[in-house]
């Protein structure tokens, strides 16, 4: 994501913040870092996390409400499906199928072709 002054994104505070989610505009841009609030926060240009120096990150920028709605939503979905999994592969699931989730989860499970 390309920031530019004066762009609005949405601000969430850390668990441990006792701010509230807002609108901030971001002020200054560099390479690394870009300016919002003030210059009281400086965020990572790429990931858009707060800078917390040796300390935990105070917050992390969205680039707007509905994207910060969509990251909770697949942070739940994630949190769901994960605490499903078993430590065996379940009765009528295939190679097939576990390849097909793998895919669309974009994780590589190195299946070598090997037969039993």
């Amino acid at each position: 994501m390309k920031l530019t002054v004066g762009q609005t994104l949405y601000w969430v505070p850390s668990k441990s913040s006792s701010m509230s989610a807002r609108d901030v505009v971001v002020e200054k841009v560099g390479r690394v870092w870009s300016t919002i609030c003030g210059g009281s926060y400086r965020i990572d240009i790429n990931t858009l996390q707060a800078d917390g120096g040796s300390y935990m990150s105070p917050g992390r920028c969205h680039t707007d409400k509905e994207a910060y709605l969509a990251y909770v939503s697949a942070q739940v979905a994630w949190s769901n499906l994960s605490s499903g999994m078993v430590y065996r592969c379940p009765v009528g699931v295939s190679r097939g199928d576990i390849e097909e989730a793998a895919k669309l989860l974009k994780i590589d499970i190195g299946v070598a072709a090997t037969q039993p």
